[in-house]
């Protein structure tokens, strides 16, 4: 038993076991229950909502990796070529390669391509060359990876087909042994040329 004031009359000393204050009248005892009462179901309102609250922060973090992973995909779906970007000048061009491992080979009088040569590219575990193209302003405006098979190995271009409908999906296009894709980015081309080298190339979507 303890002492309390009346929660009515304010009458000090009053039991809180009584069941009403001799003073007003009060219903302290029942009224205590039903004080008790509310504040079990408070408290219970409390633990609910903070549990509310986790699954509705855990929910904002599974979508937000969501988005972030369709981004991410979105990305590499754009058509990027290597580390370049549509409109680069070619001295810009020339200092991202120039990180590679690729080796300068040419670059032609008028300004509109220049090449390397790679030991190793993406689609490629051979010797393979890098073809840049430039407007007429001198803005980067394509690029094309050349791969070497032969004519025995024809293999290794449906292998390469595969490994670019893996990074851009389905083809759009498709005519003889050529193979069209549009990105976001940019227009793709996989194509088998006469000497039996695959040429895949890129070029500004806006072209």
């Amino acid at each position: 038993m303890a002492l309390i004031k009346c929660p009515e009359c304010k009458k000090e000393n009053v039991s809180d076991s009584a069941d009403s204050c001799p003073q007003c009248g009060y219903q302290i005892a029942k009224n205590a229950k039903k004080q008790k009462l509310l504040a079990a179901v408070e408290e219970k309102s409390k633990k609910m909502a903070g549990f509310d609250r986790r699954i509705f922060i855990g929910l904002g973090i599974v979508l937000l990796l969501a988005v972030l992973g369709v981004l991410m995909t979105q990305s590499s779906k754009d058509g990027h070529f290597r580390n370049v970007q549509w409109g680069m000048t070619m001295d810009e061009v020339k200092v991202i390669e120039e990180k590679s491992d690729g080796e300068f080979m040419e670059e032609l009088s008028d300004k509109s391509q220049i090449s390397y040569r790679f030991e190793q590219i993406p689609y490629h575990n051979g010797l393979s060359r890098i073809d840049y193209f430039f407007d007429e302003n001198g803005l980067l405006k394509g690029g094309a990876y050349l791969i070497p098979f032969g004519k025995e190995d024809m293999i290794a271009f449906f292998n390469l087909l595969d490994m670019v409908k893996k990074d851009y999906g389905e083809y759009d296009e498709q005519g003889v042994y050529e193979y069209r894709w549009k990105t976001r980015k940019s227009n793709i081309k996989l194509s088998l040329l006469d000497n039996y080298s695959a040429y895949l190339y890129f070029e500004s979507s806006k072209n």
